[in-house]
């Protein structure tokens, strides 16, 4: 895509795009970010030939940012308790042998990790260390999503297989 191509299409869809994203978040520095990312996910496919309405495909786009800028949202509430509710959970802090079987069991992961293919290790870390959602995870690596849950199922059963022996 050339530099005039994107500026007739920002130029054209940006506020329409912007409005959008303002009238679903609470958040107008967000708003102007996803929208910012749906112009930057625009080049990267568009060479590729598949985009035939690019209105369509910035509005699709900026929907499913929204959707998982909720879903993170989600994971990352938390509840907030009293003190006199904490005081009847037990004590957060693990004993000595609990401590010494919870290391067991991360070197154990650390070790069937170090066994999987590279891509498979890469897709494995991406969506449990860094939280990606499966979709992203696919568009970061150029892959489908069919091939990014093919990885992460391998790589769950072998750290099952790994944590069950």
């Amino acid at each position: 895509m050339s530099n005039i191509e994107l500026q007739v299409l920002f130029k054209r869809y940006a506020q329409p795009l912007l409005a959008y994203l303002k009238s679903q978040l609470n958040d107008a520095q967000l708003a102007d970010d996803l929208m910012q990312e749906s112009f930057a996910r625009l080049t990267e496919h568009y060479p590729q030939g598949k985009i035939q309405d690019s209105e369509s495909w910035l509005f699709r786009t900026a929907r499913n940012l929204l959707f998982d800028h909720y879903r993170q949202q989600q994971r990352r509430q938390t509840t907030a308790f009293s003190d006199e509710e904490m005081a009847h959970f037990p004590s957060g802090d693990p004993n000595a042998e609990q401590r010494a079987i919870d290391h067991q069991q991360v070197e154990i992961v650390v070790a069937q990790l170090s066994t999987l293919p590279e891509r498979t290790q890469t897709i494995f870390r991406l969506s449990r260390f860094e939280g990606l959602p499966q979709t992203e995870i696919a568009t970061v690596l150029g892959v489908s999503l069919s091939t990014v849950e093919k990885h992460l199922a391998q790589a769950l059963a072998t750290m099952m297989s790994g944590i069950q022996k």
